[in-house]
This record gives structure tokens, C-alpha cells and sequence, in this order.
């Protein structure tokens, strides 16, 4: 095995881990704020509790999502080759890109 295959294999991580490290291609995490992550408690506890299911990531998906206060729409209207008009509305969430159905 190769140096850093060893490395990678006692430390348990993937060798291209090894690797951007080394380069410093990433960035160390911040530290933990509590006092954030308290006003986000209550919040994620009721979509957890709504959504048993759910992984972390939905979970924080949905916990990021902003009120909304931006809706975005158009229309376009296409023309068939028998006379008909079909016309196309759709409305957009501009906060958080949800397509409402």
C-alpha cells in the first residue's frame, strides 16, 4: 500500500480527504454558536416531531426555508396549429424557488 493509503485507512477517511487537506483546499468548520442554534430549536423539534422520517438533511432544509414574501409568476400563451391558444401560468416561491403546483 501507498503512504497515503495507510494514512487514509487507519484514520478511516477517503484518500481524496487526505488530499484536499493537504492542499488546504478545505475550510475548517466555525465554532458552534448555542445561543443561534437555541432560536432554531423549537422549530426543528416541530418538524422532527411532524416528520419522524425525515434525515438531517430534509430536516435543515426545511428549518432554512424564509417566509414567503417573494412570489414571482408569468404566463406564455402558445399558439396550435388548429386555432387554439394554450396558455401556461406558473407561480414561484422567490425565497426559497418552491414551484407551487
Amino acid at each position: 500500500m501507498l503512504p497515503n493509503e495507510l494514512r487514509a485507512k487507519s484514520l478511516g477517511v477517503a484518500r481524496s480527504n487526505l488530499a484536499e487537506r493537504k492542499k488546504g483546499a478545505t475550510k475548517p468548520r466555525g465554532r458552534f454558536r448555542k445561543a443561534a442554534a437555541a432560536e432554531l430549536t423549537p422549530l426543528t423539534r416541530a418538524i422532527v416531531d411532524e416528520r419522524p422520517t425525515y434525515g438531517y438533511r430534509r430536516i435543515c432544509a426545511l428549518t432554512n426555508r424564509r417566509s414567503n414574501c417573494r412570489w414571482c409568476s408569468d404566463h406564455l400563451e402558445i399558439g396550435a396549429r388548429n386555432g387554439e391558444v394554450v396558455c401556461v401560468l406558473f407561480v414561484i416561491d422567490g425565497c426559497d424557488r418552491e414551484i407551487i403546483a
